[in-house]
């Protein structure tokens, strides 16, 4: 789900700042137990979860993570050696995947807010993922952790943004990485070492960064890198300065047109001849630049919405381009001279876009949480995931152990399927603050609560609204909970007003009600063994049963707050 999910933390402030200090991956170097270097954060690894000093028993595993948060751009990148292998971001997880299995899931799991930002190796070799700034610890910071893609574990984690990662790049030859944020920062650290090569800060927050080619000069490489940041677009030069020990970063602007060119920059690419760079903006073009003379050629409309993905085939020299309005566009050429050779239309505006390995697939992500497989040729799609873009506010299951229903608090309720992780129905209600509960009827409907007062079902199989209740409660409906045989069906119900009240479930009139909370209710059940009788809890720590034939409460249980006195002795 999209959702965020606080996951257990995999770094504490011992060790040193690599996982496998004996023998690591190519092209990190094995330094024992030496300090990290500045800007980097020591990872234990080997170090327990951290748990809440109250927990017992043993932890969940977590088998699954369906959907795709979606709203962040490049945040589904195919791995570019292995064809039926992607990263993804959900919630505060990064999720390696297999196209071709969709139970087959690995989990990173290291960050404590949403991951805003990935990026994969030129190789394949390493993932890089940036998160939101954390709201856990003081300062908001937004770390950035480095994985090696062979073991799943964390190489790296860098510290130094605030806020928000918004774009991480590897360089082409894997030796640094390349961080933006929306504090204003641009970060570049050695991927060997760990050190912070470099840090600028910006007048405006970096939407386009592009690594361009790698020179050898003496005993180091010289990066030509594109960095646009509002309406300015540079060529920059990253070389190491002998004289003062340290790298430099300086170059041109490119040379605009002088007047009607506003623009804010979204993604960018190279041409498969290395002789332009590319840029997506927020009005939807196109924008062409000659790398060799530093020069503005065109700007060709594209779509809607913005450009926000652009992806270049190296071999046979077509960009494929997202738009905001949901459309992928197959365009041809070069300098100012474009065509369009085909297009297609998906649910949502593209977010994300990739070439798989093979050449002959596009991965594409959009805003509304879906994930397609696009064939390069004519555009068709096959959708492989969908998921909800809001914070999931309740699921339930039915009768199977196969099927269960969710809904989220944008109005969107889905069903399903556990063998496949598909969507087997799904509608979106506008209604403000969505859903609040939801349960079944057998496993033909699905009955929910809402904030605007309402109880509503829907049919299982095909989303149809069957029936509402409209006020059912003086607040949101919060929790929902139904019977149904031969001799009593009912819905019952509970809400912010601390009533509960029981509704006959083929004519939806109100039965009975019991007001005895003195706060909201938070859960109602129906008895296994008798379905006569209801329980009610609330928030006001207090539990009822009630008995519908007698129409009266039949026990009451008053529950103390729960408090934990860290000093007490253990009980004996």
């Amino acid at each position: 789900m999209a959702a965020s999910v606080r996951d257990h933390q995999m770094f504490s402030g011992r060790g040193s700042a690599r996982q496998d200090q004996d023998q690591g991956p190519p092209g990190f170097s094995n330094r024992g137990a030496e300090a990290p270097s500045p800007g980097t954060v020591p990872v234990d690894v080997n170090a327990p979860p951290v748990m809440d000093d109250g927990a017992e028993g043993e932890v969940l595993e977590l088998e699954h993570m369906i959907g795709f948060t979606g709203k962040n751009l490049d945040t589904i990148i195919a791995h570019p050696r292995l064809s039926e292998v992607y990263v993804k971001s959900v919630g505060s997880a990064v999720v390696v995947g297999d196209l071709n299995d969709p139970h087959n899931q690995e989990f990173l799991r290291g960050h404590d807010m949403e991951v805003t930002a990935l990026a994969v190796s030129a190789t394949g070799a390493f993932i890089a993922s940036g998160q939101a700034g954390t709201t856990h610890r003081k300062g908001f910071g937004a770390p950035v952790i480095v994985w090696d893609f062979e073991t799943r574990r964390p190489l790296l984690t860098l510290q130094g943004h605030t806020e928000k990662v918004n774009i991480l790049r590897f360089s082409p030859d894997e030796k640094f990485l390349a961080a933006c944020g929306q504090d204003l920062l641009l970060q570049i650290w050695d991927l060997q070492t760990g050190e912070l090569i470099l840090g600028k800060k910006f007048k405006q927050v970096v939407a386009m960064f592009q690594w361009c080619d790698v020179n050898q000069k003496g005993r180091r490489n010289v990066y030509d890198i594109a960095i646009g940041s509002s309406n300015n677009v540079a060529l920059d030069q990253l070389y190491f300065d002998p004289a003062r020990q340290q790298w430099i970063l300086d170059g041109t602007s490119m040379a605009m047109p002088t007047a009607g060119m506003t623009r804010d920059y979204l993604c960018s690419s190279r041409s498969a001849d290395g002789d332009e760079l590319l840029a997506g903006t927020s009005v939807g073009d196109l924008l062409v630049f000659k790398l060799t003379s530093h020069v503005y050629r065109a700007s060709v409309p594209v779509c809607s919405g913005g450009l926000r993905a652009i992806v270049v085939c190296p071999t046979t020299f077509v960009i494929y381009c997202g738009g905001g309005d949901g459309t992928v566009r197959k365009l041809r050429g070069d300098d100012m001279r474009w065509t369009l050779e085909g297009e297609a239309a998906l649910d949502g505006a593209v977010t994300s876009m990739s070439m798989v390995s093979n050449g002959t697939e596009l991965l594409v992500g959009t805003e509304s949480g879906r994930m397609y497989r696009m064939l390069v040729d004519d555009l068709s799609s096959q959708l492989v995931s969908v998921g909800h873009t809001a914070e999931v506010t309740c699921v339930c299951f039915g009768t199977r152990s196969d099927v269960f229903a969710s809904a989220s608090s944008e109005g969107a309720i889905k069903v399903w399927d556990l063998n496949n992780y598909s969507v087997l129905a799904e509608t979106r209600v506008t209604a403000p603050g969505g859903a609040r509960c939801m349960c079944w009827i057998g496993d033909t409907a699905v009955v929910s609560g809402w904030e605007d007062h309402f109880v509503r079902c829907h049919d299982a199989s095909t989303m149809q609204a069957l029936w509402e209740i409209p006020n059912a409660h003086r607040g949101a409906v919060t929790t929902v909970a139904t019977h149904s045989d031969a001799s009593l069906s009912y819905v019952l119900s509970g809400g912010e007003d601390g009533s509960v009240r029981i509704w006959a479930l083929r004519s939806r009139e109100l039965m009975l009600q019991f007001v005895e909370h003195k706060k909201g209710v938070s859960q109602v059940l129906v008895d296994v063994k008798s379905p006569n009788l209801v329980h009610s809890a609330g928030l006001d720590c207090s539990v009822f049963t009630y008995d519908l034939r007698k129409v009266s409460r039949t026990a009451i249980c008053h529950c103390p707050p729960h408090t934990t006195d860290h000093h007490s002795p253990p009980p004996h």
